[in-house]
């Protein structure tokens, strides 16, 4: 039941023109390059050169882009970003990225995704409304050196607006089909020399646009809302503090899938995703004379509650629930030279622990025909001497599911530039250890009649799984890239790197296991 997709060593050169149309979403190429809207240069924690300037293939869109582009989310710029794909399952907690034909619909996934320099740990937060985003950035290809874990497909780094850089207050209201509203407010001031602060509000909404044959209601509905708050101070000499707090919450129908047989949407049992986000980043960075010091400190908790009709069918199949709660606290430090970015030679050396704990109930409901259609047809089919029924009008089978997870990182990075030739060597020592407590059982009762004489029994029948499981996850993950300047805007690059994606726990099979044990034990192969 464990497991670790495998690991990814891709190489990519390319050459890359410089002066792409600034604030037009709808020019970004169709190439796999780098691309830069509204004339940003980039200066972030990591990247203290310009993403043009950096051996990667990337997308930076800015503010206008995503305001001429009606970005609401992340995944709203697929189809502005080349390699780069984020599907609509039907809800916001299936939140899978695509990237040069890579991903994952469940448990880890292969593109990271960070908000104000912090990692999100649950990629059920990975779409989120964006309100007041300074910026994004979509680097594709292994980012594990820097980034870590489930980065080898790549990371979207979120900036949000910063009060020091623009102040004042700006207010949007948006309204379409489907009775599509969205309001957003904020606010930013300079409070004093070197201080800021700045607020936001939001709020969406929405009938949705599909109808549930079996009930006569739209199934997509949503409804959405939030708050944040971000402080920055800026100190003369070189000390700068930013905390970023946000708390934002989602209501969400689904899922509009229609049946392959019939080609109409309707099932019988709500199906529901309601998702709260609370998170605090605090950044604190020194920049010396010879080099910088950043931490990077934050907490997240997250509560998902999922209900789905498993069945899609207007038939009394069976239904789950799946509830999670996770707490998540993250470190990271960053010292790096302040002569990365110019000539010579530059370094960086980091280190990043995480811990985090989820907590599971994921209970199936067997209902009336799939009681009868998925056990009793099977049981009374391979048993020649009892015919069985069911005496109870369901089946609950209950699992619950503790999974602690710590990892530890220590990672460097060289640059060195001479003439029009740059060099980048990197590498990453990721750790991480992985447990799941599991706790799956059932009971319920059953009646068995004897065909040759008609004997009737009445049977209790029960079954647990009940255990821990553990594994370990080590990788080096090295980095070597070269970048050639031509000249007049142009260069060319080469760049391998080993990606990782974390291994952990399929849970969704324990009820599959439970369901087999209890056909076992009434005799069914």
């Amino acid at each position: 039941m464990a497991g670790r997709t495998g690991d990814r060593t891709t190489g990519k050169t390319g050459a890359r023109p410089h002066g792409a149309p600034s604030g037009v979403a709808a020019a970004l190429p169709a190439a796999d390059t780098v691309v830069e809207a509204d004339g940003i240069r980039i200066t972030a924690i990591k990247q203290g050169l310009s993403l043009r300037d950096a051996p990667v293939a990337a997308t930076v869109a800015g503010e206008r882009t995503l305001e001429r582009g009606a970005v609401a989310a992340v995944k709203d710029l697929s189809a502005r970003t080349p390699n780069f794909h984020i599907p609509d399952y039907g809800s916001r907690m299936t939140s899978s990225i695509y990237v040069r034909g890579l991903g994952a619909r469940i448990d880890q996934p292969v593109m990271g995704m960070n908000v104000d320099n912090v990692p999100l740990l649950n990629k059920n937060n990975y779409d989120f409304d964006l309100a007041d985003v300074e910026r994004i950035e979509i680097l594709r290809g292994p980012q594990s050196t820097l980034y870590g874990r489930n980065t080898m497909g790549g990371v979207v780094n979120v900036y949000t607006r910063s009060p020091l850089a623009a102040q004042g207050t700006r207010l949007g209201v948006e309204y379409g089909s489907g009775n599509t509203l969205r309001l957003r407010a904020s606010t930013h001031h300079a409070l004093r020399e070197g201080h800021g602060l700045g607020a936001a509000l939001w709020y969406g909404r929405s009938d949705g646009f599909f109808t549930n044959e079996a009930t006569g209601r739209r199934c997509d509905r949503e409804e959405s809302g939030g708050a944040r708050i971000k402080y920055q101070y800026r100190g003369e000499r070189g000390l700068r503090i930013e905390n970023t707090a946000s708390v934002s919450l989602l209501a969400q129908g689904g899922y509009p899938y229609a049946s392959a047989l019939t080609g109409s949407i309707a099932y019988d049992d709500p199906c529901s995703y309601d998702r709260l986000f609370v998170s605090d980043g605090l950044t604190v960075r020194y920049d010396g004379a010879a080099c910088s010091v950043a931490s990077v400190t934050s907490y997240q908790y997250t509560h998902d509650d999922m209900r789905l009709d498993q069945d899609f069918l207007p038939l009394p199949y069976f239904t789950l629930r799946q509830d999670t709660r996770q707490h998540a606290v993250t470190q990271e430090v960053v010292v790096r030279s302040r002569a990365a970015e110019g000539d010579g030679y530059g370094w960086l050396c980091g280190l990043f622990g995480f811990y985090s704990r989820s907590e599971m109930q994921a209970p199936v409901l067997f209902k009336e025909r799939g009681i009868e259609e998925l056990i009793l047809r099977n049981a009374n089919a391979h048993d020649p001497e009892y015919v069985f029924s069911w005496l109870e009008p369901t089946l609950a089978l209950d699992s619950r599911f503790r999974t602690p997870d710590a990892g530890l990182a220590l990672y460097h990075e060289s640059n060195y530039r001479t003439g029009r030739w740059h060099f980048t060597l990197g590498v990453r020592l990721d750790c991480e250890h992985v447990r799941l407590h599991y706790d799956s059982r059932t009971a319920s009762r059953y009646r068995a009649v004897r065909r040759s004489d008609g004997m009737t029994l009445d049977l209790p029948l029960e079954a647990t799984l009940r255990g821990t499981l553990r594994q370990s996850f080590a990788q080096v993950l090295p980095k070597a890239a070269v970048r050639f300047e031509l000249g007049r805007g142009s260069d060319l690059y080469a760049s391998v790197s080993k990606g990782y994606k974390a291994g952990g726990y399929n849970t969704q099979m324990f009820s599959d296991i439970l369901q087999r044990e209890l056909m076992e034990r009434m005799g069914a192969p």
